[in-house]
């Protein structure tokens, strides 16, 4: 019997499915790289021992670009990554009035939002804080209007307080109701907030 010609690698193709965030290193153990080989007879097959000489970790709003290699062959991969920078994101935040997202949550749910208030009431568990921040400055100094906050503490380096006034830019959640201590139902805008400081 005659034995069967060795198949040649006649090149290699990359796709991603990986995670686009920041942070992420694209390298051969990156399981959301699938490198693809084309032999000579045509066939294709999917491989998992291709190697990647210079890894690189995704940086906001860059694409990183790694060269594959396998059997000789190599193609590039370019990744763009999908986190973007704490000032792109800010700028993209609005101002809209705290009526306004009472009055009509649904055109806003998801949308970036930048507020200044002053804190009301702090609850932290674990890197997990939820703040009342009043967001609108009344006369004399006195603010009203209440939203709930959600906020990760690990994305900070300072804690923030009852009555700081803060400015901080998240996504608006839509309304979020909760049972208030005198046990009638209350329904404020809720934001997750992706970034915040002291407001100065």
């Amino acid at each position: 019997a005659q034995k069967e010609k060795a198949k040649k690698v006649e090149s290699i193709t990359a796709t991603y499915k990986g995670s686009t965030e920041e942070g992420t290193i694209l390298d051969s153990n990156n399981t959301g790289i699938i490198v693809t080989v084309t032999y000579d007879d045509g066939s294709n097959d999917t491989i998992t021992d291709f190697t990647i000489s210079s890894p690189v970790t995704l940086a906001a709003e860059q694409t990183g670009t790694v060269t594959i290699e396998y059997a000789g062959k190599t193609c590039d991969l370019a990744v763009q990554c999908t986190t973007i920078s704490p000032e792109t994101y800010k700028s993209q935040c609005q101002s809209i009035s705290y009526d306004e997202l009472a009055r009509n949550p649904d055109n806003y749910i998801g949308q970036k939002v930048t507020f200044v208030g002053e804190i009301i009431q702090v609850q932290e568990s674990g890197n997990d804080a939820t703040y009342r921040i009043n967001v609108t400055q009344g006369s004399y100094g006195i603010w009203t209007d209440t939203v709930i906050c959600g906020f990760d503490l690990s994305n900070s380096t300072s804690r923030f307080l009852e009555d700081d006034i803060v400015v901080f830019y998240g996504d608006y959640a839509g309304l979020h109701t909760y049972t208030s201590v005198m046990g009638a139902n209350i329904t404020i805008p809720s934001i997750l907030i992706q970034y915040m400081e002291l407001s100065q």
